[in-house]
């Protein structure tokens, strides 16, 4: 037998070639001498179990696979965790309150377990810009948010003077194992205070919702997630119809819904009046009724040319006073005072001649007796005082209304700080009452105790209705007052 020289593997005599190594043998059995001895290696040590196999590919190929999902599996889990973690839904509400961004807004806040939708994300952002808290809010979400995880507590609620604005809530866990919060809005019902006997129709959500309106009386409006809105409507009162909108403001005092609609009301002024009797209101030169000077007539449509005068006795003559047109209200205001006075020059000459006829009356009475004619005289003279008294004490009673109309300061403080159920502190804030005003108002201006300029009410005493101005001028709320 024959053995490769370069690996000992053994050899027939016809291999040329090593089956082992691959080596050429490069001689033959009969070159070799016969001194030559070749020994084999030891047995085992090249053994054909040392020889080279090749990887088995489907196994590597599922390792790989295996791999890959583990590792998918894993970063999964890493971004749901980021994601879906509170902190990030807090970081992306505080992003959306900084850009006002009130869609982003919406698809991150929920009320009464639902979305918020485009229209009350809007109301909010305006709530919070309008409190001074859209900054603010982050911080505040942040922190009840630590609470909530160092606590054994579920919900947190956040509040500005008492009033709820956004509810945090541990709500159970997503895929079983993520916590899940929700932050919620909550709801108020909100009320107003009618002027009219009508509906108002309004337009929320997709839906035309209606407000039965009673005179004089609150009425319900409806419930809202927290929010300022601004509302198209439709009022009917009688046979009119007026298109505008009501807007509701929620405030952490009370919630204000004044109406926007295009309708013109009034109060008249009237001026010379202290010896006209029996006054009364024309509109369009029809007669009324008897005239009420605290009363607010309307509404009218905007569309309507309404012209208005007064008409009123002296003896047996009639007076009216210059006519005005009713124009619609502007800025803050409700109504329109109009102004209508009486010329004083012509109530002084009819005056006059009722004088002269009431004295020539008394001397034709008794001509026979001289003492007749005097006593006649004097009872004439006796009753021309005694009118004049009254005309006086008419005045009087007219100036004794209009002083009580006339609000001292005191007065005026006390109507605010029962308005503001007591909001308001001396030390913390002055009061600076101003002349009191044609147009029947007592304007009182509010500063701060650096002395900046805060809030300006505007007090209607006949009427006994309040307006809250900000400093720039912007209406703030309205409403009856209690008081004097």
């Amino acid at each position: 037998m024959r053995f490769c020289k370069y690996c000992g593997n053994p050899l027939n005599p016809n291999h040329k070639v090593c089956t082992r190594c691959g080596k050429p043998t490069g001689y033959s059995e009969q070159s070799m001498s016969r001194n030559d001895v070749r020994l084999p290696y030891p047995p085992g040590r090249y053994s054909d179990a040392y020889q080279f196999k090749k990887p088995n590919k489907p196994l590597i190929i599922i390792s790989i696979l295996v791999a890959v999902i583990a590792i998918t599996l894993i970063s999964v889990f890493i971004f749901l965790k980021h994601q879906l973690s509170p902190e990030q839904s807090v970081d992306q509400i505080s992003d959306a309150l900084k850009k006002e961004d009130h869609r982003q807004l919406s698809k991150l806040l929920t009320s009464d377990g639902k979305k918020l939708n485009d229209n009350q994300a809007h109301a909010y952002l305006r709530f919070l810009k309008n409190e001074g808290k859209l900054n603010e809010l982050s911080q505040d979400l942040k922190d009840s948010l630590k609470n909530l995880k160092t606590s054994k507590a579920k919900t947190h609620t956040i509040s500005i003077n008492q009033l709820a604005i956004i509810k945090i809530e541990k709500n159970g866990k997503r895929f079983g194992v993520f916590d899940h919060y929700t932050f919620n809005i909550p709801k108020y019902s909100i009320a107003m205070y009618s002027h009219d006997d009508g509906k108002i129709n309004y337009d929320y959500n997709g839906q035309t919702h209606a407000i039965n309106l009673k005179k004089d009386e609150s009425v319900e409006v409806g419930t809202f997630p927290l929010g300022n809105y601004q509302l198209d409507a439709k009022k009917q009162v009688g046979n009119q119809t007026f298109k505008g909108n009501i807007t509701i403001l929620m405030t952490p005092a009370r919630s204000i819904v004044k109406e926007n609609f295009k309708e013109k009301r009034f109060m008249i002024k009237p001026n010379h009046t202290y010896k006209v009797n029996d006054i009364k209101l024309f509109i369009n030169n029809k007669v009324d009724e008897r005239f009420d000077e605290n009363k607010v007539y309307g509404p009218y449509n905007s569309n309507d040319n309404i012209m208005v005068h007064l008409e009123g006795k002296i003896g047996k003559h009639t007076v009216k006073t210059n006519s005005e047109r009713v124009g619609l209200p502007e800025g803050t205001e409700e109504y329109k005072t109009i102004e209508l006075s009486f010329n004083s020059e012509e109530i002084n000459k009819y005056e006059d001649e009722s004088n002269e006829s009431d004295d020539s009356s008394g001397s034709d009475k008794d001509d026979k007796e001289k003492k007749d004619r005097d006593d006649g005289d004097k009872g004439t003279s006796e009753d021309h005082k005694s009118k004049e008294d009254e005309d006086k004490e008419d005045k009087e009673d007219n100036t004794e209304k209009r002083v009580k109309a006339d609000l001292t300061q005191t007065e005026a403080i006390n109507i605010i700080k029962k308005y503001e159920n007591d909001k308001f502190e001396s030390k913390d804030y002055s009061f600076e009452l101003q002349p009191y005003q044609s147009s029947g108002e007592n304007i009182v201006k509010v500063k701060n105790n650096k002395g900046k300029l805060v809030y300006t009410y505007r007090i209607n005493t006949p009427i006994k209705f309040i307006y809250k101005i900000d400093s720039d001028n912007n209406y703030i709320s309205s409403g009856v007052y209690e008081g004097i």
